[in-house]
């Protein structure tokens, strides 16, 4: 019986000291330009797929195990991913720096539209969609979201979809 006893306790112990244990990390999220605090910027452990974003002061708490990759993005500032190392379990709260993206717009075309005051009539001068607003978006959408989910696989083909469909109608 005893040693029946000792080979379980010998098995919890084997099993313990081989898991490896999720740490909750926190950090904070800076401005690379003027060390200013991120709110809201979104975190995604891509191993667990698990994520959570910034709060008003740029601090952030996620779980991870050392060697996941932590994805930060943030709307106008470049994406990155970071891998969780031993440092980080050792020396506490970690700092993030992310930098702004310069996209800028080449020209700015502003078109009147010469209304008639027939409802009928200008609702159908009145362009619905605007295709360039649906591309960009597109875009956006497909470099903000990592593809790890069905969910954000779907959204992401939604909008390629849509962006096809719109291009096939004329205005």
């Amino acid at each position: 019986m005893k040693k029946y006893i000792l080979l379980i306790a010998l098995l919890f112990i084997a099993a313990n000291s081989f898991a490896q244990d999720d740490i909750t990390i926190n950090g904070v999220v800076m401005n690379d330009a003027n060390d200013k605090f991120l709110e809201n910027v979104n975190i995604v452990n891509l191993n667990q797929v698990k994520g959570t974003i910034t709060n008003e002061k740029g601090e952030f708490a996620i779980k991870a195990a050392v060697n996941d990759t932590l994805f930060f993005s943030y709307l106008g500032f470049k994406s990155i991913r970071v891998r969780v190392t031993n440092d980080w379990l050792r020396f506490g709260d970690i700092k993030v720096k992310m930098t702004e993206l310069g996209i800028a717009l080449e020209e700015v075309v502003i078109r009147p539209i010469q209304l008639t005051g027939y409802v009928e009539i200008d609702a159908k001068l009145i362009p619905i969609f605007n295709l360039n607003v649906l591309i960009l978006t597109k875009y956006l959408i497909n470099a903000a979201i990592p593809k790890t989910s069905f969910a954000q696989q779907m959204i992401c083909k939604f909008w390629t979809q849509l962006v096809d469909v719109m291009k096939s109608i004329r205005f």
